[in-house]
């Protein structure tokens, strides 16, 4: 339709295009900024640095108080301009690149420490990025959050949504309010217009691509509160100074628009674009946004380790070089000193041959449940298996 209008030359697939990396297979497609991300840790010098598991600090208040003015503030705004572009395929840093951008006027030390953080988070995954299904089930559904009161300086509330079409992430946001909300609930319902708004923009968009959304758009919100006025007809007088974002809401509930529904706050994924989260809150949040990471090595299958201390299931991952193996999960286990030939031809076939061989190779590191402790160990592996999956 464009070669009718318009004189164009088709380079055949994308595969790269603006720093974003495009892969497709049958399944679907698969979009990241890898060379970007590399980019940006080496212009930073944290090629060889240390990977944090978050990309920032739970609880942790910046502020335009604390801390040391930088002596050379471009150096802070240049890195925030491109991890700001980064987040296209990285939503998982949308919240903390959302914060640092409220600093580039007068950075500060610490300002740039908390940057800092954040590259050493893309320092432990920097190829993954979002993955598109070509699965034809259309079905739009949305996450709306907000955390009330979260600025230190204004007492503004945080703004945070999510939108899939199916399982695939398409929309999501994080912004400051533009004024100060009185009561969560008042907060909640804000950012819930600004969700409705966005939905209603790309049902419009659907419609021009000749996709047809039938059904009520699914919405999401943790508070039961923000619901109520929103599906109520009558005004009341604690509610009339939000009567816009009401009537925006309200009215698309009527028009079959959206669907409020509630939702248990521990499933809520717009939570963790209006706060930092702790590691295994992060964690959910994080394998709920559908990232995945071409790079990253594949599972090649199931090994049963069996110590004095816990019985544990845990799956192996396989690097380019065979001689690197880990286990991946809350249990990790980790294999050295393997001859690479040996190693290669044993692994679908019996690790309990050659692991017995090298048993002083083979290094435990157990996460105990009862008492959150770590437990350092070389096993008496008493029974030890693989299967494919």
């Amino acid at each position: 339709m464009l070669d009718r209008s318009f004189k164009i030359k088709d380079l055949g697939n994308l595969s790269y295009f603006l720093g974003i990396e495009a892969f497709r297979t049958p399944k679907g497609i698969n979009i990241c900024q890898r060379k970007y991300a590399l980019e940006i840790l080496q212009e930073n010098g944290f090629l060889e640095a240390k990977p944090a598991k978050t990309p920032s600090v739970p609880g942790q208040r910046l502020t335009n108080l604390e801390g040391t003015l930088l002596e050379q503030p471009e150096i802070f705004r240049r890195l925030v301009g491109k991890l700001l572009y980064l987040t296209n395929t990285r939503p998982d840093i949308t919240y903390a690149v959302q914060q640092l951008s409220q600093f580039v006027d007068k950075p500060r030390d610490n300002h740039l420490v908390a940057a800092h953080r954040v590259l050493r988070y893309l320092k432990g995954s920097p190829g993954k990025g979002l993955f598109y299904s070509s699965n034809p089930h259309i079905k739009l559904q949305g996450f709306s959050d907000s955390d009330w009161a979260t600025c230190t300086e204004s007492r503004k509330s945080i703004t945070g949504y999510c939108i899939y079409l199916g399982n695939s992430l398409i929309s999501w946001k994080t912004k400051k309010q533009a004024t100060i909300s009185r009561s969560s609930s008042e907060a909640e319902y804000r950012a819930l217009a600004s969700t409705t708004c966005e939905i209603q923009w790309l049902i419009y968009l659907l419609t021009d691509l000749k996709v047809e959304v039938n059904n009520p758009v699914a919405l999401f919100c943790d508070n039961t509160s923000a619901i109520a006025i929103g599906e109520n007809h009558v005004f009341h007088e604690r509610t009339k100074h939000i009567e816009i974002d009401c009537h925006v809401v309200r009215q698309k509930v009527q028009e079959g628009v959206i669907k409020l529904l509630g939702i248990n706050s521990h499933n809520q994924i717009a939570d963790g674009f209006t706060k930092a989260l702790s590691k295994p809150l992060f964690d959910v949040y994080h394998a709920k946004l559908g990232l995945q990471d071409l790079h990253a090595p594949a599972y090649e299958g199931l090994m049963k380790l069996i110590s004095p201390h816990v019985t544990l299931q845990l799956k192996i991952e396989t690097f380019a070089q065979p001689r690197r193996k880990w286990a991946d999960g809350f249990f990790s286990l980790r294999i050295s000193s393997i001859a690479n030939d040996r190693c290669m031809a044993h692994w679908r076939h019996s690790f309990t041959h050659y692991i017995g061989d090298s048993a002083n190779n083979v290094t435990a590191h157990t996460w105990l449940p009862d008492t959150g402790a770590t437990h350092h160990a070389t096993p008496d592996i008493a029974a030890l298996s693989t299967s494919e999956e």
